[in-house]
């Protein structure tokens, strides 16, 4: 259902914007280097081995060696909360992708959660570390809407020529009369199996599938932009909708939130992938054909090797495996499901706080004119920044400096591009091998 929702969305996404995709650009640079390694210029060659070394390195101190620490913080604090900045090759590499615009408007929405919501959460909070928790929970629900209505607002603004163009595609491309039968039988088989093995209800299930393609959009434009897939906070965004408009037991919650941001997720990753195949060459048809085995053979794997690991649910747990991921989503669920007017009230505040300043954004850089519009932040960037940490963003800020630094002064755009792709394919690979060296 993933591959249907991402297939709309491949020509406006990867053609017509040309968002960035940082991964899945590095992935495709590295790709590139090395078919054409005889045919590239030497600089941009040395400034990819350079950039992955130096990543690769500064990760196996900070992961393996523990010479380096994870986050650099500034000594004191900032209204009681901590501020620095990560140590990280691949944030400074995503960031360099992102640029500039995009980067200044996360810091806007992290200067923003630290200003405006940390102090409400230390005026209510016993201690700096429930203020904390707290203002990460406020962040991510007012983000959730930011992104909600962003996405929106670019379906509407280009939802037509999106549209025409996809309906329109050239023998190379795929027809919406060729997935529209695949889409709905697919949405038909997840609703049957909702009510029939999960016990969610009809009304439940075709809500969480209409919510599945709203999040789709939003989870795609959001992880092109800016390398986050926000499948988490999306599939709480929906758990609160489904408990709000279709009352029902927890299970019915948490069942449909799994139905929105697993197809969310799914999305977004096909069209990173996609993104990757028109760097390289590969024909839509031939992508799409191996996405689509994919899903046959991973759920053919994945399904039994799920039930040996997890017979029951106390294979989850302090004896088990630990996922704290599903804590949040099971805590929420029952929450949502016992009417918790203080968990709802709270929450509501955050995501009508997002909305309106995703409106308020998205309005005013519609109305400015564009010489002066790029001077408005971006409403994905400030939703985004709402999600993460003020020192996560902060590093993607300082790769978007030094990207603007270089290039044009020591190195051209494509050397820069090959230095952002080595950075992010350097700690990633090391990432793995510590994986298994542990």
């Amino acid at each position: 259902l993933g591959v249907a929702m991402a297939l709309p969305m491949r020509r406006q996404l990867i053609e017509v914007e040309q968002l960035p995709f940082p991964s899945a650009t590095a992935a495709a640079l590295m790709i590139l280097d090395r078919q054409e390694r005889s045919a590239r210029p030497k600089v941009q060659g040395l400034v990819l081995a350079i950039a992955t070394l130096s990543s690769a390195a500064l990760a196996m101190m900070r992961d393996y060696a523990m010479r380096v620490p994870l986050t650099w913080l500034v000594p004191g604090s900032l209204r009681g909360f901590s501020v620095g900045i990560d140590i990280s090759g691949l944030y400074l590499g995503v960031g360099a992708l992102m640029g500039l615009r995009l980067t200044l408007s996360m810091l806007f929405g992290s200067v923003c959660l630290v200003a405006i919501a940390a102090p409400l959460a230390l005026q209510v909070a016993p201690t700096a570390d429930v203020a904390a928790e707290m203002t990460a929970s406020l962040g991510q629900w007012a983000g959730t809407g930011m992104l909600m209505v962003s996405g929106m607002w670019a379906l509407v603004a280009q939802g037509a020529p999106t549209l025409r163009r996809f309906v329109q595609s050239d023998d190379d491309d795929v027809r919406v009369k060729r997935i529209a039968p695949t889409a709905i039988a697919l949405a038909c088989t997840v609703i049957a199996v909702g009510h029939v093995a999960l016990e969610i209800s009809w009304m439940a299930s075709a809500l969480a599938l209409a919510m599945s393609w709203a999040t789709s959009i939003v989870a795609a434009r959001a992880a092109a932009a800016t390398d986050v897939t926000p499948s988490g906070p999306l599939s709480q965004f929906t758990q609160l909708a489904v408990s709000r408009l279709v009352p029902g037991p927890a299970v019915s919650n948490l069942m449909a939130s799994s139905i929105a941001g697993n197809t969310s997720a799914a999305a977004a990753d096909v069209l990173a992938d996609l993104k990757i195949g028109s760097m390289v060459g590969v024909p839509v048809k031939h992508q799409i054909k191996a996405q689509l085995w994919g899903c046959v053979v991973g759920a053919a794997v994945i399904v039994p090797l799920f039930e040996k690991l997890i017979p029951d649910r106390s294979a989850i747990g302090a004896q088990g495996f630990s996922v704290p991921a599903a804590h949040v989503f099971a805590k929420l669920a029952t929450l949502l499901a016992d009417g918790s007017t203080l968990a709802d009230r709270s929450i509501q505040v955050a995501v009508g706080v997002g909305i309106f300043g995703s409106l308020m954004l998205e309005g005013l850089g519609a109305v400015v004119p564009k010489t002066k519009a790029l001077f408005v932040p971006s409403a994905t960037g400030v939703g985004v920044a709402l999600l993460l940490p003020p020192s996560t963003v902060a590093a993607l800020v300082l790769g978007a400096v030094l990207a603007r630094l270089v290039h044009g002064h020591l190195i051209d755009s494509q050397a820069t591009s090959a230095a952002a792709a080595g950075l992010i394919a350097g700690e990633s690979f090391t990432a793995i091998a510590v994986a298994l060296a542990k």
